[in-house]
């Protein structure tokens, strides 16, 4: 998603899409009016999640770390299709200092696990 300069997305192909309208309320969620069909991944990558983090190491150790803490690191190897908001290095120094703890050590695993 991009707000400068007008409103768009870009799919997983590059295909730009206006957005025209936000924040249109229902019953059951929230629309985000586009004006092009967004389409998946035309070719699929071979790399897990996992696999993803493990190779940008630099700006996920933090995001590793916590995973091989939680027990998740099999978990995102697999086959099952998760979306993940992937906290970088930074999201993770800040998190730990809004929440008092001086290292990852500290978080409980449950709380690691919502992550």
């Amino acid at each position: 998603a991009n707000i400068s300069g007008g409103a768009t997305l870009t799919d997983a192909n590059g295909r730009i899409s206006n957005i025209v309208a936000t924040n249109v309320q229902t019953a059951n969620g929230v629309i985000h009016v586009i004006d092009k069909v967004v389409l998946p991944m035309l070719e699929q990558p071979t790399n897990t999640i996992a696999d993803f983090v493990v190779a940008n190491i630099d700006n996920y150790s933090s995001l590793l770390a916590a995973l091989q803490k939680a027990n998740l690191v099999e978990t995102l190897s697999g086959d099952t299709m998760y979306t993940v908001f992937a906290p970088n290095n930074d999201a993770f120094a800040a998190f730990l200092t809004s929440a008092g703890f001086d290292s990852l050590d500290d978080v409980p695993v449950d709380v690691l696990t919502q992550i």
